[in-house]
């Protein structure tokens, strides 16, 4: 099994760039704490692997955020992923535990009314954010179409997911804007990418799948990054979310000897004494004066 990477790579006689990725270790600390049903489940790894392929890509220190706005028919609240400029991630999914999810499908899991949202936050810069129909039989083909008529950028986008071993893996292939026969070059290499199987991309090398998919192709591949999963919890995160609350919310919580908070992502508990809940209610009233 390999490990949690990315690579970028190039076609030297082709107008077409590519990248192609693996995760395992990062994936399984993202939902093992999670009871996810397997449709939600698969959505997540998948979501995982977008928000790799997307955040390869960019040259400035960013942030993005891939998340699915779940619309009024579907019994997905929302599912997310955050992905940072070192490729580390954190991500999770908030659904109606009271339904049945066996044999859903994508299309029946997020329904007609839902959307992906990608949002890209810059250290210095200003914010950009796509929409994304979910108008198509899966998230690749969604994402594909997006590329296509938003972005005038032909796109080919492979997913791979197993979620008893938590692993997925992806490939995007993606036209380079005024190069001659680009559109005509991805049709051909997508036929060569589409014979990529779950077994290779998850036990071979990505170097190797590379190789064996395009053996009469000249392929420039760069240094590969590792991706990990890194969530953004700490005892200051949640206290300067208490610290948002109004002081009599505070007070209610201070009637406990203990609070305990739970991150959303990665399920790792807090405990606030009923002393610190205190302080930070005299904190915030010291902030915010009555009148």
């Amino acid at each position: 099994m390999q490990n949690d990477e990315v690579i970028r790579f190039l076609f030297d006689n082709h107008g077409v760039r590519g990248e192609i990725m693996h995760t395992n270790l990062a994936c399984a600390q993202m939902l093992k704490h999670h009871n996810y049903p397997t449709p939600i489940a698969d959505l997540m790894l998948d979501l995982s692997s977008v928000a790799v392929l997307l955040a390869s890509t960019l040259k400035a220190d960013a942030t993005i955020m891939v998340q699915i706005r779940a619309g009024q028919a579907s019994k997905l609240q929302y599912a997310l992923v955050n992905i940072n400029n070192d490729l580390s991630f954190y991500g999770s999914a908030k659904f109606d535990t009271s339904y049945d999810y066996s044999n859903m499908s994508f299309k029946d899991l997020v329904a007609d009314d839902s959307v992906l949202v990608i949002s890209v936050f810059p250290k210095d810069g200003t914010k950009y954010q796509g929409i994304v129909a979910l108008d198509q039989n899966t998230l690749a083909l969604c994402l594909e179409e997006y590329f296509k008529n938003s972005e005038q950028l032909d796109t080919k986008i492979l997913l791979f997911k197993d979620n008893q071993t938590y692993q997925s893996g992806g490939m995007l292939l993606q036209i380079i804007p005024n190069i001659d026969n680009n559109k005509e070059s991805l049709d051909h290499l997508q036929i060569l990418a589409s014979t990529l199987t779950n077994d290779e991309i998850f036990n071979l090398s990505l170097t190797e799948c590379l190789s064996r998919l395009f053996v009469h192709e000249q392929v420039r591949i760069f240094e590969l990054q590792e991706i990990k999963f890194q969530c953004i919890c700490s005892k200051e995160h949640f206290t300067e979310a208490l610290s948002s609350l109004n002081p009599q919310d505070l007070l209610d919580l201070a009637n406990d000897e203990f609070t305990t908070i739970k991150c959303q992502h990665c399920q790792k508990s807090y405990i606030f004494t009923k002393d610190e809940i205190m302080d930070i209610y005299q904190n915030v009233s010291n902030q915010h004066p009555v009148a």
